[in-house]
């Protein structure tokens, strides 16, 4: 492959935003998500993130239920998780603070986070024991 391509597409994907191209809804309201389904896109999440919209979020998947711990290293905007098991029953809701290194862990063994922006959940009245809907086969999804 010629390196002016190469270089040129290692700087395209660096500068991709964040694809929100599965939606899931909760109570009524649709999000519009991006899947963190590896070691990769997990571990990175919204790192660098600058803006996003409310109807935006980043849907964490697990192979399993287990205990999840997140924090928001090098996270600039204040966000909501909600951990979510299997049957897709919000079990916890927390705020995340900016830039905050503390862990914030899962009481519950769960399947999935779910990231929005802060406030979410309160101005569309999500809570704990609320089902998310999910409108994609996520067992069709390749879960590292």
């Amino acid at each position: 492959m010629n390196l002016k391509i190469l270089f040129a597409l290692i700087f395209f994907v660096s500068c991709v935003r964040h694809i929100y191209d599965k939606e899931i809804i909760i109570n009524d309201t649709k999000f519009f998500v991006t899947l963190a389904i590896d070691k990769v896109t997990r571990a990175k999440g919204y790192m660098g993130t600058r803006h996003i919209g409310i109807n935006n979020g980043m849907l964490f998947i697990f192979d399993k239920e287990k205990n999840l711990s997140f924090w928001m290293r090098d996270t600039s905007i204040p966000l909501e998780i909600a951990y979510i098991n299997a049957a897709g029953i919000i079990k916890e809701i927390y705020s995340l603070i900016p830039f905050s290194e503390v862990s914030v862990n899962s009481k519950y063994k769960v399947k999935y986070a779910l990231e929005v922006p802060g406030g979410t959940f309160s101005k569309f009245k999500i809570k704990v024991g609320d089902k998310v809907k999910f409108n994609f086969d996520v067992n069709s999804l390749n879960i590292e």
